[in-house]
């Protein structure tokens, strides 16, 4: 566990997840990635599920609003297979659809910006920041005006601008190297196992195990258990057509494994 804790860092997907629950840390995260200083953060979920019936449904890491009626979804991607340009057009409108209620008119839709914090550069260019907006190709690249918005962050970049030092930070494992005293803050309390931290972090261990990422509790007999049976209740997972039991038992994975894993 010690060695788990010791390794956090705030680009594993299921700790940002912690961390960025507190108003303040999204609002500088968001502040520095659209290098603003005037947005504040209004309300902020975590794992906001999106149901879409009889189509594909979409669980949002970060979802965030902002004063002025903004929202702002925020993604870490370790896999660069994760951040396709196509789920980030699904992720837009997927939003969109449940933006508008029935009789509003279109340009009711907010703000919106879809972002994709990745471990590494997913474009191979060596900018910080990938800004992607929709032009008008016949009008001299006239902005289209819809006000929806995906950037792309290179988790890699390590200028020293406060995008750079952020992305340092992403990627530090010991709070006391951070630069940013905010960020520290929780991952101390985080790492520091107290209450409600330790119970955040235990959860954040057990995905993980249950992604087959670290060697759990579950040793000896259950160390052998394959990747495929973990793929397999993952796919009965999301085709819920099976309980969390039900998995367990067709696939001899442990119950507390099968309920970690997240679809």
């Amino acid at each position: 566990m010690a060695e788990f804790k010791d390794e956090a860092k705030l680009i594993d997907n299921d700790v940002m997840k912690i961390v960025f629950k507190n108003n303040d840390c999204t609002q500088l995260l968001l502040n520095t990635i659209l290098d603003r200083t005037d947005l504040t953060v209004k309300n902020v979920t975590t794992e906001e599920d999106i149901s879409n019936y009889n189509y594909h449904g979409v669980k949002l890491d970060i979802f965030a609003t902002d004063t002025t009626g903004s929202v702002y979804n925020i993604e870490i991607q370790k896999d660069s297979r994760g951040a396709a340009p196509e789920r980030a057009r699904y992720h837009l409108s997927s939003i969109d659809t449940h933006s508008l209620k029935k009789g509003e008119p279109f340009t009711n839709l907010p703000t919106t910006y879809v972002i994709f914090i990745t471990q590494h550069d997913h474009w191979h260019k060596g900018l910080p920041i990938y800004s992607i907006d929709r032009k008008i190709t016949q009008l001299d690249n006239q902005p289209f005006g819809d006000r929806a918005h995906i950037i792309y962050v290179n988790g890699e970049y390590n200028g020293n601008d406060n995008l750079g030092k952020l992305m340092q930070d992403f990627q530090c494992s010991t709070p006391n190297n951070m630069h940013s005293e905010l960020l520290a803050s929780h991952m101390r309390e985080l790492k520091g196992g107290g209450k409600p931290m330790g119970a955040a972090l235990d959860l954040i261990r057990a995905r993980a195990e249950a992604r087959g990422e670290i060697k759990g509790r579950y040793a000896g007999k259950a160390e052998g258990k394959t990747e495929a049976n973990l793929e397999t209740a993952t796919n009965l997972k999301r085709m819920k057509i099976m309980d969390d039991e039900a998995i367990a038992k067709a696939t001899s994975l442990p119950l507390e494994q099968v309920k970690a894993i997240a679809v």
